[in-house]
């Protein structure tokens, strides 16, 4: 039986979140080894975040609000 699709919400950048997003790459790793699919949602990923996602198979959708602004929630 296929999982449902997971999606986790990462922001980082040069000075913070990185910690969190690998964290949840861990997640999103076991998930869909167990059959689940999983994007990510993102206003702000550097390129080699962004790129080790993309090497682990995630998908990636970029949010075009500013993070953490009204329009982002």
């Amino acid at each position: 039986m296929k999982k449902a699709l997971l999606f986790i919400r990462v922001d980082a950048d040069s000075h913070i979140g990185t910690g969190h997003v690998m964290r949840c790459l861990a997640l999103a790793q076991e998930w869909k080894r167990q059959g689940g699919g999983c994007i990510f949602l993102s206003a702000i990923l550097p390129g080699e975040i962004r790129e080790r996602l993309n090497t682990e198979g995630m998908l990636i959708h970029d949010i075009q609000e500013e993070a953490g602004s009204e329009a982002d929630a």
